[in-house]
């Protein structure tokens, strides 16, 4: 079990690399859920 939210960013993102695969971008991640972005919100 993870003792942090960064602990398991980083468990995961090297399960991900280890199959071969590439972690989204902030971004790309935006992107692709159709997130409006920090610079499309008021806030």
């Amino acid at each position: 079990m993870a003792k942090s939210n960064a602990e398991q960013v980083s468990k995961i993102r090297g399960i991900i690399e280890a199959l071969g695969q590439t972690v989204a971008t902030p971004a790309e991640a935006r992107a692709r859920l159709a997130l409006k972005g920090t610079d499309n919100v008021r806030f």
